[in-house]
């Protein structure tokens, strides 16, 4: 019976030892993408593993996985100054993760051994970062050029979040972690300053209503020129086409004033040309009837005049 009892014990405490070497020792493993696998050999480590199943029968090797994802964490101050003495509230969202190579890796598990392995620990020392980088950066801008009211167009929204990563960046690389993103949620001014950005507003508002409103003017006087000047145009043809009409009608008496002086000089010259002339008038006196007229004595009678149309004809007919 004591026989049976210690083979059992003896049985038993095999098996233990056995699990325990299993327990210590070689893996099976799936390491995610985005990760690492570390390898220890007896406390030591001796590589990474890439994303991607690993297996080992060593009993001396383990592999604990490196997480290499990406988390974020939001960091609040309340207590910001900026360049020009004014107080702000501001909201940073940094995104952030390990950096997975080796040298990183070793860097952080030194340095940084639990946030190598605590994602609180890796928040934790990530926002510890974030206070003297950004205070640094915001005592280089002025509000104004924080919320984009500023003249100054190479400080802006997007620079200042430039000028806060890349000392960020600097500062987190010495601890083995990778800045992924970094986003400005809020930047919250005083309600002094406010006050003072609304009076600003209404008083650019007045100034672009008032300079709408003068090229308006300028507009319609501008109109109202152009009309007139339409007017005058309209005008000045009118009077250019009534002198054209006056010089034209000057030129026309003028001529029949020269045929009219011509005729009398003939009328002057040629005593035949003046009884005709008197004939005609007579014809046009006396009316249509058929009537004959004798000349006084002297006169060449070569003509008659036929009183129905008042034509001069040659006596043979």
């Amino acid at each position: 019976m004591k026989k049976t009892n210690i083979l059992k014990r003896s049985i038993f405490v095999v098996l233990l030892i056995s699990i325990m070497m299993s327990m210590a020792g070689c893996y099976d493993t799936v390491v995610q993408q985005n990760s690492v696998g570390i390898e220890y050999s007896e406390g030591v480590m001796t590589g990474l593993k890439s994303p991607g199943r690993h297996r080992s029968n060593d009993m001396k090797l383990t592999l604990e996985i490196y997480d290499g994802n990406t988390n974020s964490a939001t960091w609040t101050n309340s207590d910001i100054w900026t360049s020009d003495k004014q107080k702000i509230e501001l909201a940073i969202t940094v995104h952030y993760a390990r950096n997975t190579q080796e040298e990183s890796v070793k860097k952080m598990l030194r340095l940084y051994s639990t946030a190598a392995k605590d994602d609180f620990s890796l928040q934790a020392l990530v926002l510890s970062k974030v206070p003297e980088t950004v205070k640094n950066v915001t005592t280089t801008y002025k509000i104004d050029n924080m919320v984009g009211l500023g003249d100054d167009r190479s400080k802006n929204r997007e620079t200042f979040k430039a000028d806060i990563m890349e000392p960020l960046a600097v500062a987190l690389e010495l601890c083995g972690i990778d800045l992924i993103d970094l986003q400005i949620d809020n930047i919250q001014p005083s309600a002094e300053y406010e006050t003072e950005m609304q009076q600003k507003s209404l008083l650019l508002l007045k100034q672009e209503t008032l300079e709408q409103q003068k090229l308006l003017d300028e507009a319609q006087a501008k109109a109202q020129i152009d009309k007139n000047m339409n007017q005058i145009a309209v005008l000045q043809a009118q009077q250019e086409l009534e002198k054209a009409q006056t010089d034209l009608e000057v030129e026309k008496a003028r001529r029949e004033n020269l045929i009219a002086a011509e005729k009398a000089k003939t009328l002057d010259l040629s005593p035949a040309a003046f009884e005709l002339e008197r004939l005609e008038k007579l014809a046009k006196i006396y009316g249509p009837a058929d009537k004959w007229f004798f000349v006084q004595p002297g006169v060449d009678l070569n003509f008659i005049v036929n009183g129905e149309d008042g034509t001069i004809i040659p006596a043979s007919e």
